[in-house]
């Protein structure tokens, strides 16, 4: 896991902070990135398309990216809470809150996140289905 800085911005700091090689992440693959003052951001490719959210599941203390990405959704390795990485809806119990999202894109090559804009949808909480339905482990 990489950490990334805030970037000075003349007397301010940027809230647009570079995270790594966009290179790192496969289609289907999700990475996490320590930003320094924000706390851990997953970083997922998918569909041709780049995603980012918090990496800490909002049920469970768990890393988001240690457990499994099937489309666009990511499924926490505590107890298969799931979480549509388009919007950070969370999808199934138990995971009933959903996560920040945050802007992410590829510059030169390199995976750009803006933590300013981090958003939660007020629209997405609340969980759609029960856990494990269609899962491997559920």
């Amino acid at each position: 896991m990489m950490t990334a800085r805030l970037v000075p911005d003349g007397d301010a700091m940027s809230n647009v902070v570079p995270l790594g090689d966009a290179s790192e992440i496969a289609e289907g693959e999700m990475k996490a990135f320590a930003v320094e003052g924000a706390g851990r951001i997953a970083v997922y490719r998918v569909e041709g398309g780049w995603f980012a959210t918090d990496d800490l599941c909002s049920h469970a203390v768990a890393s988001l990216t240690e457990g499994w990405l099937e489309g666009h959704t990511v499924i926490c390795p505590a107890h298969s809470g799931e979480f549509d990485v388009r919007s950070g809806k969370a999808l199934c119990f138990p995971a009933t809150r959903p996560i920040r999202t945050y802007p992410v894109w590829v510059e030169d090559g390199r995976l750009i996140a803006d933590i300013s804009a981090a958003r939660t949808d007020p629209a997405a909480s609340g969980a759609g289905r029960q856990s494990g339905e269609g899962h491997p482990n559920g």
